[in-house]
């Protein structure tokens, strides 16, 4: 049995895209795929250059792309859909830089695991 979780991506308090993915969900998986996911696109206002995502609404594409390899896994749910880890990326539109884009990590009972800043949220999660 997997570790299940959800992974929401928010533009101005509007819930954009929101994932379910069956196994790996704590924070040495899904947790990691979300911090890779930061790190590895810069969130611009405007089509730009590889790695640069146009907005959150492109990022969460890119999340989608970056992790869907096969069949399985990996599935479209709902906003209330929640799991035993669940992970939130928020950002308004326009704001582009990484401390400006938050990051929220909760299990179902509400017991929140992080609430901060991509950058911050990059640091928590590079425990290595």
């Amino acid at each position: 049995m997997g570790t299940r979780s959800t992974v929401k991506f928010y533009e101005d308090n509007v819930n954009i895209l929101s994932v379910y993915q069956q196994y790996d969900g704590a924070i040495e998986g899904v947790g990691k795929q979300v911090a890779d996911l930061l790190r590895k696109y810069t969130v611009v206002n405007g089509v730009g250059h590889t790695n640069q995502a146009n907005g959150i609404s492109e990022l969460a594409l890119f999340y989608i792309v970056d992790n869907k390899k096969k069949n399985g896994n990996i599935y479209a749910t709902n906003q209330g859909d929640e799991q035993e880890f669940n992970y939130e990326v928020r950002s308004t539109w326009g704001a582009v830089e990484k401390d400006k884009i938050n990051v929220k990590v909760f299990r179902s009972d509400g017991h929140v695991l992080f609430d901060g800043n991509a950058n911050d949220y990059i640091d928590f999660v590079d425990f290595d």
